[in-house]
């Protein structure tokens, strides 16, 4: 089957506009050619749930897509390690009430998991050796129920507002390992 897809079809698209493709295709091409961010799909149990992209030596996770209450990010995707908690990744997903972010992530982005009003608690996977060491601009911002948070000896960056507006949020325990709040 021959794919034509005219060189102006998507001249007028946001510039995070997204294709969705088999790798190794034209559209993989096109996306490339005009500065589409692309996307791949197939090949991978997580393709369905996660848009990710490769990122820093491993994968940054980009938007999330699933309807798990109870939902342990992956270690690991087609074989990389999940490196990064992109921007507004999980933002506005009321289905999560508990997040376990495992040992590989290193940062966690702006408005990652804004406004998802049932997260209830956020852990690390192994809390002894977290490596998260940023906590990006309201990270958490507008989690309503949001009630146990475990800040990490590696965390030393943590936002501002990265927890604003969490009104069932009783305290928070900061490590010595913090060298900038906001």
């Amino acid at each position: 089957t021959t794919i034509y897809i005219a060189l102006d079809a998507f001249d007028c698209v946001y510039h995070d506009f997204a294709v969705y493709g088999y790798t190794g295709t034209y559209v993989q091409d096109y996306a490339n050619e005009k500065g589409f961010r692309f996307v791949p799909i197939g090949g991978s149990e997580y393709d369905t749930m996660y848009e990710y992209e490769y990122y820093n030596d491993g994968i940054r996770i980009n938007r999330y897509y699933g309807v798990e209450t109870y939902l342990e990010i992956p270690e690991q995707i087609d074989g990389q390690n999940v490196v990064a908690i992109g921007d507004y990744a999980f933002a506005h997903n009321n289905a999560i009430t508990e997040v376990v972010i495992p040992v590989t992530v290193t940062s966690i982005g702006v408005g990652a998991f804004r406004d998802c009003y049932n997260l209830e608690c956020v852990n690390s996977d192994e809390m002894d050796n977290s490596n998260v060491e940023i906590i990006s601009d309201y990270a958490f911002y507008g989690c309503e129920s949001l009630c146990r948070v475990q800040i990490l000896n590696s965390v030393i960056n943590i936002g501002n507002n990265a927890f604003g507006e969490c009104h069932s949020l009783e305290d928070i325990n900061f490590p010595n390992s913090i060298r900038s709040i906001g």
